[in-house]
């Protein structure tokens, strides 16, 4: 079996991040919720996750741009799964990183992740993830309730 070739593959990609980064910033807010990290924890942890995720993608990330077009299978299937995973979860810990920053999100291939502000529309529609936003509310709230004035941006 072969790999699939797609007319649009970053289209593609940018479907499946507008699903997947939402439910990954989710898990993350719930996870530093759950450890009741401060703001200057939550801070550190993020970034942290952020660079491990972005040396991630440096050292496998050709895994996701070049395919021969043979199924991959084994260990190759395995690298872009990881791949795909890091990708995912860098832009999440990125978005949130923003969000507590202040500057309310990132955008990846023209998408927007985290709060969109009045002045910057966002570029594409998001799906309606209710829940998930609402722990995304959630968690800002939860930090700037937790935060020391030290630890406020």
């Amino acid at each position: 079996m072969q790999q699939p070739k797609w007319d649009t593959p970053i289209e593609d990609l940018r479907e499946a991040l507008r699903f997947a980064v939402p439910l990954r910033a989710a898990s993350i807010a719930h996870q530093i919720n759950m450890q009741g990290y401060t703001c200057n924890q939550a801070t550190t942890w993020l970034t942290g996750e952020a660079r491990r995720a972005g040396s991630a993608l440096g050292g496998r990330g050709d895994n996701l741009i070049f395919s021969t077009g043979s199924e991959r299978t084994g260990q190759a299937r395995t690298h872009v799964t990881r791949t795909t995973d890091d990708l995912i979860s860098g832009i999440a810990a990125a978005a949130l990183l923003a969000q507590l920053d202040g500057s309310g999100g990132v955008t990846v291939f023209g998408d927007r992740y985290g709060t969109t502000s009045q002045q910057e529309p966002a570029h594409s529609p998001a799906p309606d993830l209710g829940r998930v936003h609402q722990l995304l509310d959630d968690f800002e709230a939860l930090i700037t309730r937790n935060a020391t004035p030290e630890d406020r941006p």
